[in-house]
């Protein structure tokens, strides 16, 4: 019996017994509930975490994608895939973070795999964050790779790390700081995995929006140290994390029904207040009410429209990446060692 199926481009199978994790199967990772808002209750409820995946390393990335939750792992250089109903794991893309670039010693690099990705409504297409390439690129479901972006008017990209695409008009919006480019001795590559001298970065971590109809980069802001996770709200707001060891923010930028950006940044939460522990902003997700649900030093935490704090989740254990609110009626949480879920409160759970 086929318990594992290979749906990838660099096709490397996988046996059921190296992935398949069942629900319940899992030991549920330690937490504990910060309620600062009764809302909190009815996004996040109280059951229990759960563990669906065990073998991944630095899992990134959450998104669905043609009904089912895809997600990348940084250091194995996969993207993956999870049946919700089917409990399957398929392996959608082997050597992620570079295709079929030509690459050398990539066991030098801690994360030369993809990293953020994004469904994208307008070309059914999976956008991808690649490190290893330096490149924004588009998976289409039969298959077939193209790049988007590998440069702009400031020189070759650093490592793209996560990517929004906008619901109305299309444009793609994403952050590119040099996580990407780390050894695993924490050095900082220069040029692409193969080295190529040629190949710098643009002196700064930036936020883009790319145009898919011109094809046009435009850089959003080069302010940010570390620019990390993105999304766009229901108001058209551009929301991005500041990944800092001292300065725990999200930005914000207004922007316009064509998809520029109207104005000047502004700060929209500040984690100092109510986050504690290890680690820095990282991912984000952005509901249909607005809600801002973030991964944060020492967990998961959830902050209203106007930047109101609803609550957290404290992982003891485990160190977060990022957030999905899924269709299925789920919150799915990626990080170190593993891909955990959670059921919404108020969401209908499992009507696919």
């Amino acid at each position: 019996m086929r318990m594992f199926r290979c749906l990838s481009l660099f096709v490397s199978c996988l046996t059921a017994t190296e992935i398949n994790m069942t629900p319940g199967g899992m030991p549920s990772p330690p937490t504990k509930q910060i309620v600062a808002d009764k809302r909190y209750e009815a996004l996040v409820g109280k059951g229990e975490w759960e563990m669906i995946l065990n073998v991944m390393v630095w899992s990134e990335g959450p998104t669905w994608w043609q009904n089912k939750l895809v997600f990348s792992d940084t250091r194995l250089e996969k993207i993956y895939s999870w049946d919700p109903k089917s409990k399957l794991t398929d392996v959608v893309m082997e050597k992620a973070g570079y295709g079929i670039d030509p690459v050398i010693d990539t066991h030098l690099w801690m994360e030369p795999g993809s990293n953020g990705l994004a469904a994208n409504p307008h070309t059914g297409e999976l956008v991808i964050c690649q490190h290893g390439s330096r490149a924004l690129a588009a998976l289409s479901p039969d298959g077939n790779l193209r790049k988007l972006v590998t440069k702009t008017s400031f020189g070759p990209l650093n490592s793209p790390n996560d990517v929004a695409v906008h619901k109305t008009t299309g444009d793609i919006f994403f952050t590119d700081p040099v996580f990407g480019k780390q050894t695993v001795n924490n050095n900082l590559i220069r040029g692409n995995m193969g080295g190529a001298p040629e190949l710098d970065t643009p002196g700064f971590s930036g936020v883009y929006r790319y145009n898919p109809k011109n094809e046009e980069v435009t850089l959003v802001n080069n302010e940010m140290q570390q620019p990390n996770g993105i999304g766009i709200t229901p108001d058209n707001e551009l929301i991005v994390a500041y990944c800092n060891e001292t300065v725990w923010q999200w930005w914000k930028w207004q922007l316009n029904e064509d998809g520029s950006v109207a104005g000047e940044k502004s700060i929209c939460i500040d984690g100092k207040d109510t986050m504690s522990g290890p680690g820095y902003p990282d991912g984000l997700h952005i509901d249909e009410e607005g809600n801002v649900w973030v991964s944060g030093p020492g967990g998961l935490y959830i902050y209203d429209k106007n930047g109101v704090f609803l609550g957290g989740e404290k992982f003891t254990t485990i160190a977060t990446s990022n957030v999905l609110v899924a269709p299925d009626g789920y919150i799915y949480v990626t990080g170190n060692h593993g891909v955990y879920r959670k059921q919404h409160a108020s969401k209908k759970h499992d009507e696919l």
